[in-house]
C-alpha cells in the first residue's frame, strides 16, 4: 500500500512541475539479438519529443556487445548514431558515437547495485573536432514481497575533455 501512495505522490508532483517547464516524451527500446554466455549482442534505440510533446527532437540506433568479464563485472562496446536537434535550433544534427563502459555490479540479499562507467567517444558530421565525454551512473535496484520496486538513483557524473 505504502509503494502506491508514493507512487501516486510521484505521478501527481511531477505533472505539477511539468505545466511549469516543456513536457517530454522518451520512448526506449531494447532487443537482444544473440546470447551466448558470456557474450551477448543487442539493439537498443530512443526517441524523444519536446515542445509539449509535439516534435520529435531526437532519435538515437545503438548496436551494443556485453562480455560477462567476471560475475561481478560486465565490460560493454557500443556504438550509437544519433540524429537530434536543440530546442532552439532549426535543423538536426548528425553524430556517431563509440562507446566502451565497465559496469561493476553486487547483490546483497535482494538488493542489485551497479555502477555504470561510460566513456563516450563523439563525432559531430561536418565539425572536425572529437568529443571525449567520460559518464558514471549509479543504480539501485530492490524486490518488495513478490512486486518488484525498481529505484534507480540518476546520479550523472559528465566530464567534457
Amino acid at each position: 500500500m505504502i509503494k502506491y501512495l508514493i507512487l501516486l505522490f510521484l505521478t501527481a508532483y511531477s505533472f505539477t512541475f511539468a505545466a511549469f517547464w516543456d513536457q517530454e516524451y522518451w520512448q526506449f527500446m531494447n532487443h537482444e539479438q544473440w546470447n551466448a554466455f558470456p557474450y551477448k549482442f543487442y539493439y537498443s534505440g530512443d526517441v524523444r519529443w519536446n515542445k509539449g510533446m509535439s516534435q520529435v527532437s531526437h532519435y538515437r540506433m545503438s548496436e551494443n556487445f556485453v562480455y560477462q568479464a567476471r560475475p561481478f563485472i560486465d565490460l560493454e562496446v557500443h556504438y550509437s548514431y544519433i540524429y537530434n536537434k536543440a530546442s532552439d535550433a532549426c535543423r538536426f544534427n548528425n553524430a556517431s558515437r563509440f562507446e566502451l563502459e565497465i559496469n561493476p555490479h553486487f547483490s546483497l540479499n535482494e538488493a542489485v547495485f551497479r555502477f555504470r562507467n561510460r566513456m563516450e567517444f563523439i563525432k559531430r558530421h561536418k565539425e572536425a573536432a572529437w568529443q571525449y565525454v567520460f559518464r558514471q551512473k549509479n543504480f539501485f535496484k530492490i524486490s518488495c514481497k513478490r512486486d518488484l520496486l525498481y529505484y534507480v538513483n540518476w546520479h550523472e557524473q559528465r566530464i567534457l575533455f
